[in-house]
């Protein structure tokens, strides 16, 4: 399978280097593609919108065969995912190679490989009883037809909240909690969607913050 560096460089934003029973300072590919982090706090699983064919991923000399994807979850350590991102191509207009494959081989070993042509990276990936511990997270998962309530903010909105909070909590290992009141009166959700203002309070140990953000049409 192929995967984009941009899905694994956003799965990195949930690893951890602070291990206990699970190998947290990695990521988990399944055998759909899906990649998963987390650590311990907030988990996340990225997905590439179109798949590319590994057929059209160019073999390199001292790199893994492909044979097929592998049929089980594999973890890649952070280190090697960071290695493997570098060695991508970063200019071009070849979109396989801005993927890093994961494959197996023809005696059913696990590799990971990037390159940009000139150069390239290959490392085989632990199988087996040899693989690590990484969470099982299936659990902590929230089924998508559960009754639920869905706000929408825009990223630069939730960025300026999390930039506000680092101010207010300094350097608190969490970086703050923001808090958000969502009015769920009838008369804001005529149609069943809600459009109201959503409160923000941010409450630090020296200041807080109390603010609105406005809906969007």
């Amino acid at each position: 399978m192929l995967i984009h560096r941009d899905t694994l460089r956003t799965a990195l934003l949930a690893t951890t280097e602070e291990d206990s029973r699970y190998f947290l300072n990695a990521v988990q590919v399944r055998p759909d593609g899906t990649v998963v982090a987390t650590n311990g706090h907030l988990l996340l699983q990225v997905r590439d919108a179109h798949t590319i064919p590994d057929e059209d991923f160019p073999q390199r000399p001292n790199t893994g065969v492909f044979a097929q994807s592998p049929t089980d979850p594999v973890c890649l350590p952070v280190p090697l995912v960071e290695k493997l991102i570098a060695a991508t191509q970063k200019k071009g207009r070849l979109p396989m190679l801005a993927c890093v494959q994961v494959g197996q081989d023809a005696a059913g070993g696990i590799f990971a490989t990037a390159t940009d042509l000139e150069t390239s990276l290959s490392s085989p990936l632990p199988t087996g009883t040899d693989r690590p511990r990484f969470p099982p997270f299936d659990r902590a998962l929230i089924p998508a037809d559960r009754p639920h309530l869905t706000i929408r903010l825009s990223a630069c909105y939730l960025a300026t909240l999390a930039k506000a909070a680092g101010l207010l909590y300094g350097k608190h290992l969490y970086g703050g909690i923001v808090e958000f009141q969502i009015p769920t009166e009838p008369q804001y959700q005529p149609t069943g969607v809600i459009r109201s203002q959503v409160r923000v309070i941010i409450t630090g140990p020296e200041r807080t913050l109390d603010g609105v953000l406005m809906p969007t049409q």
